[in-house]
């Protein structure tokens, strides 16, 4: 081998595969880095979004609550007229003061979109008791809830709360993007069951907690999903996949459990980084899907330039050997 051949060789093996192994490497490792740090960001925020949510909902449960306690509910069950118990826009002179107490409660919170009651009592079994009206929305018969898998559910849950996402349950919440609560009402005397409760709060409630909020630099290629235990996206505040299910968007359902975990894969077509968190007492998650070309976009550059710089070297050393 004479010595040209053996400059080139020297050059190849101890100057150009060194910097190709170091460049890939560092791809590598940044690459890790920043979907390790992303991870640790993305946690944090869910946690602290799904804090708020919770929030929401356990806002209207002490509002029921009261309502329980205060026996509102129950005489609206009792009275001559339950059609005349709207607490909404009856007569102010008209309601005794535990009524008035629960009005002036619900107007603290303008979110409630509308609150009725089923009357278990009702020989026709199809009395229905309006406490906060709303238009265009016709409930669900009696006769039909009665024989719904959620009645059974409500009995069993003996008076704690149940709440439905937008989506899963139309027929009995009707198709409009609220967050609805289902209750049983005890009378208080014997804990007897006299009524369920449905109350509905406006999903604005929720885009509130959305609107303006970052997790890095990247936001403008995050989107926020809630999901339920199916996979099925029951609210998405951008309103571009609501209805639409995870596996076919091709994130597999299966894969949301307890507490939060992450994972690279691709969404809707693009290779993202889906990074969930199960709310702690609810049947759903809240996931966050970002574009990790968004993330890796400086790796990308830099990795890009070392290629261009290598390439450059490989040329001036051909050009070298060739005219030396």
């Amino acid at each position: 081998m004479n010595l040209r051949m053996k400059l080139a060789l020297a050059f190849l093996l101890l100057i150009i595969v060194p910097m190709c192994a170091l460049g890939i490497g560092m791809f590598l490792v940044t690459s890790h880095t920043i979907e390790k740090k992303y991870n640790q960001q993305a946690e944090y925020a869910l946690q602290a979004i799904s804090y708020n949510i919770e929030n929401v909902f356990q806002q209207i449960n002490n509002v029921t609550d009261n309502g329980i306690a205060t026996s509102v509910f129950q005489m609206a069950l009792n009275a001559k007229d339950p059609t005349k118990q709207d607490l909404g826009t009856g007569n102010q002179l008209s309601l005794n003061a535990s009524q008035r107490n629960f009005r002036s409660l619900l107007y603290n919170y303008p979110f409630i979109s509308y609150a009725f009651l089923y009357d278990l009592r009702s020989s026709e079994n199809n009395q229905i008791v309006s406490i906060f009206t709303k238009e265009n929305f016709q409930a669900l018969p009696f006769q039909q809830f009665k024989v719904h898998p959620l009645f059974n559910e409500i009995q069993q849950l003996n008076g704690v709360p149940k709440w439905l996402a937008p989506l899963e349950y139309p027929e009995l919440t009707g198709i409009e993007p609220v967050f609805t609560q289902i209750r049983l009402v005890k009378e208080l005397s014997y804990f007897q069951n006299i009524g369920v409760l449905v109350v509905q709060i406006k999903k604005g409630e929720i885009d509130r907690i959305f609107r303006h909020l970052q997790i890095s630099d990247s936001a403008q290629d995050t989107s926020f999903l809630l999901i339920n235990e199916e996979g099925l996206i029951v609210y998405d505040p951008a309103g571009i996949y609501n209805g639409e299910n995870m596996q076919n968007l091709g994130a597999e359902s299966g894969s949301y459990g307890p507490g939060f975990s992450s994972v690279r894969t691709v969404f809707d077509g693009k290779e993202s980084i889906i990074s969930q968190y199960h709310l702690k007492n609810y049947n759903w998650s809240l996931v966050s899907v970002t574009s990790w070309e968004a993330l890796s976009a400086e790796t990308n550059a830099f990795a890009g330039w070392s290629v261009i710089i290598i390439l450059l070297c490989l040329l001036a050393a051909m050009i070298f050997n060739l005219f030396s």
